[in-house]
C-alpha cells in the first residue's frame, strides 16, 4: 500500500510543473522565464519525481546494508555529476567557475587561500586581523584544509561537498528510522538523496553543504544518546564537537541546536530515556554550554536576541527602497511568513534578470513546496492522531525553533537560510508519506491546485513591486 502511495503521489505531481508554468507565462506573456531556465527547472523537477518513484519501487525490499550502500553511491553519483555539469555552465554563464551574484562564495575562497596560505593555526589570528566574524570561519578554514592537501583547486572542495551531502543521506536515514521506523526511514534517505536543495549546493563554494551535514550529525547523534539502547560518555563526543563547531558557521543555528537538545532532555517522555540518563546528560552539556558561551560567540548571541525585533522591518525596509528592489518587500512580516514557512520560498517562475540563482531553482523549490503537504500530514499525525510529539521533541523542538527565527528575521525569503532545517523537513515528509488516511489523500490534488495559484500570485507580487506590470 505504501509503496503504491508513492508511486501515485509522484504520477500526480509530474505534470504539475509544467501547468503553472503555463498558467504563469499566459497571465505574464511580457514577462516569460527564459527557456533555459525553463529546462532547468523542468528537469529538477521531472528528475526528483520520476527517479523517487522508481528507487522507491526497486529498493524498498532490499536488505539494509545493501540499501545504504545503494543511497550513498548513487547520491555521491548524482552530486558529482553534477558538480561536474555546473563547474562547466557557470564558466560559460559568467565567466568563472562561480555562481550569480558570488560574492559570498568569493569571500570563502578567499579567506581559505589565505588561510591556508598563512597556516591553519593562524586562522583565527586572520579573522581578528581582518574583521571576519567567528561564525564566518568554520567554511573558509574547512576550504583552507582541502587547499593545503590538494593545492588552490575550487572543483575539489566540491567534490569533498558531494561526499559529505552523500553521507548525510546515511545520517538521515540512521535519525528517522530511530524516530519513525524503517519504511519512513528508507523513504526519507531516498528523498534526501534526491533532494535538490542538498545536491545544488555541492556546485557550489558556499556553506551550506557543510552546515547541513552538521546539523545532521548532531541531531542524529544526540538523538543516539538520548534514546539509544546503550550509552557511554563517549556517545556524547560526537554531538558536543559538532553542536560546538556549528557556532563556527552560523551562532543562531548552534543556539537553536542547543536549546532544541535542552527542551528534549526536559520534557521528553519519560519511556524515552531513563531519569539517571537525563540528569547525566543534562549536567554534562550544560558544563559544554557554559564553556562555549563565553566570549565572541556569547557577544553575538546577544547581539542576535536584541536586535531580533528590528531587523525584519529594517531590512524589508531596505529591501523596498534599494534599486531593482521589489517595493511592496515592506509589508512583510512575521505574521505573514511564519504560517506559510514550510511552502517558503515559492519558485520564480517569471523573467526577473537580477535573479538568475532563483530563476536557476524555479523546479527544485516546487518540488520541496509539493514535499510541504506531507510535512503538515506528519505533524497533524505526531500531535492529534498519535500525541506522540514528546516521543520526538529533538527534531520537532529544532525544525520548530529554528524555522520560527527565520520568519521573523530578515532572511525569512531566503532558500538559504532554511536549509538547516531541510533535513527535518526531509524526515517528516518521509513519515508523513506512510501517513496519508484515506480522506487526506482526497486533498492532495485539491492543494497542488491552490499551491498554483500561491505561485501565480507570487510571481505578480515579484513583478508588481519593481513596477513591471
Amino acid at each position: 500500500m505504501q509503496r503504491s502511495a508513492i508511486s501515485e503521489y509522484s504520477s500526480k505531481s509530474l505534470m504539475l510543473y509544467f501547468l503553472i508554468l503555463a498558467l504563469v507565462s499566459a497571465t505574464f506573456a511580457t514577462h516569460i522565464l527564459p527557456v533555459h531556465w525553463m529546462v532547468s527547472g523542468a528537469v529538477q523537477y521531472l528528475f526528483f519525481f520520476i527517479a523517487l518513484k522508481l528507487f522507491s519501487e526497486n529498493w524498498i525490499k532490499l536488505d539494509e546494508r545493501r540499501f545504504l550502500k545503494n543511497v550513498f553511491v548513487t547520491a555521491f553519483v548524482i552530486r558529482l555529476v553534477y558538480v561536474v555539469v555546473m563547474y562547466a555552465l557557470y564558466t560559460y554563464w559568467t565567466g568563472e567557475p562561480f555562481e550569480f551574484e558570488a560574492a559570498d562564495a568569493h569571500f570563502y575562497d578567499e579567506v581559505g587561500h589565505n588561510v591556508s596560505n598563512i597556516g591553519l593555526l593562524k586562522a583565527f589570528a586572520f579573522a581578528d586581523a581582518n574583521g571576519v566574524e567567528y561564525s564566518d570561519m568554520g567554511h573558509p578554514i574547512f576550504v583552507a584544509i582541502v587547499y593545503s592537501l590538494f593545492g588552490y583547486n575550487v572543483i575539489v572542495v566540491r567534490i569533498f561537498h558531494a561526499l559529505i551531502s552523500a553521507y548525510m543521506c546515511i545520517l538521515i536515514y540512521r535519525l528517522t528510522a530511530r524516530n519513525f521506523g524503517e519504511m519512513p526511514a528508507r523513504y526519507a534517505a531516498i528523498i534526501a538523496m534526491l533532494f535538490h536543495n542538498f545536491i545544488y549546493y555541492c556546485g557550489l563554494h558556499l556553506k551550506e553543504t557543510n552546515m547541513i551535514f552538521l546539523t545532521v550529525l548532531f541531531l542524529e547523534r544526540a538523538d543516539y544518546a538520548l534514546r539509544g539502547k546503550k550509552f557511554t560518555f563517549s556517545s556524547m563526543v560526537v554531538p558536543i564537537l559538532s553542536g560546538s563547531v556549528i557556532f563556527f558557521f552560523r551562532t543562531v543555528l548552534g543556539a537553536v541546536l542547543w536549546m532544541a537538545f535542552f527542551g528534549a532532555i526536559l520534557l521528553s517522555a519519560d519511556r524515552t530515556m531513563s531519569t539517571g540518563r537525563r540528569i547525566f546528560i543534562g549536567f554534562l552539556m550544560f558544563l559544554s554550554a557554559a564553556t562555549m558561551f563565553t566570549g565572541k560567540i556569547e557577544s553575538q548571541v546577544k547581539e542576535y536576541w536584541e536586535a531580533k525585533d528590528t531587523n525584519q522591518s529594517t531590512s524589508m525596509e531596505w529591501r523596498s527602497m534599494r534599486e531593482g528592489g521589489n517595493k511592496l518587500a515592506k509589508y512583510g512580516s512575521a505574521t505573514l511568513f511564519a504560517p506559510a514557512i514550510f511552502v517558503i520560498p515559492i519558485p520564480t517562475m517569471v523573467n526577473i534578470d537580477t535573479q538568475q540563482n532563483q530563476m536557476l531553482q524555479n523546479g527544485g523549490f516546487l518540488e520541496k513546496d509539493v514535499l510541504s503537504f506531507f510535512v503538515y500530514i506528519a505533524l497533524s499525525a505526531l500531535i492529534f492522531r498519535y500525541k506522540s510529539w514528546r516521543r520526538h521533541l529533538l527534531i520537532l523542538l529544532f525544525i520548530a525553533g529554528y524555522l520560527t527565527v527565520i520568519a521573523m528575521s530578515a532572511f525569512a525569503m531566503s532558500e538559504r537560510f532554511h536549509l538547516p532545517a531541510m533535513p527535518v523537513f526531509v524526515i517528516l515528509a518521509a513519515f508523513g508519506i506512510t501517513q496519508v488516511t484515506k480522506r487526506q489523500k482526497k486533498y492532495f490534488p485539491i492543494y497542488l491546485f491552490i499551491l498554483g495559484f500561491v505561485v501565480l500570485a507570487w510571481n505578480w507580487f515579484k513583478l508588481a513591486g519593481r513596477g513591471l506590470i
